[in-house]
């Protein structure tokens, strides 16, 4: 997975690229003094079942939103990737 800047009026806007079909990665950040805040968009019925009650997700339009936020980017970078890591087991399986 790698990050491409968008062109954005927030102080930081990137989306992932190379993720499994469907999901969806946004890391942004509105000014230098607030965190990084990271969204990650499942389909539904792409989640494992131990994700699907984990705190800070909610269902928009089928979809599973997960946010976290955090205070540097590299730490956003890598949870995007890790929790995107487990959902290509799922989409290989399904």
């Amino acid at each position: 997975m790698r990050f491409i800047d968008v062109d954005s009026t927030f102080d930081y806007d990137s989306r992932a690229t190379d993720v499994p079909e469907g999901v969806r990665v946004r890391i942004t950040r509105l000014t230098p003094h607030l965190d990084y805040d990271v969204a990650v968009t499942v389909p539904e019925g792409m989640l494992p079942s131990r994700r699907e009650t984990t705190p800070g997700a909610l269902i928009v339009g089928g979809a599973m939103v997960h946010h976290r936020s955090f205070r540097e980017l590299g730490e956003a970078e890598r949870w995007a990737r890790e929790f995107t890591d487990g959902l290509r087991d799922v989409a290989a399986v399904g």
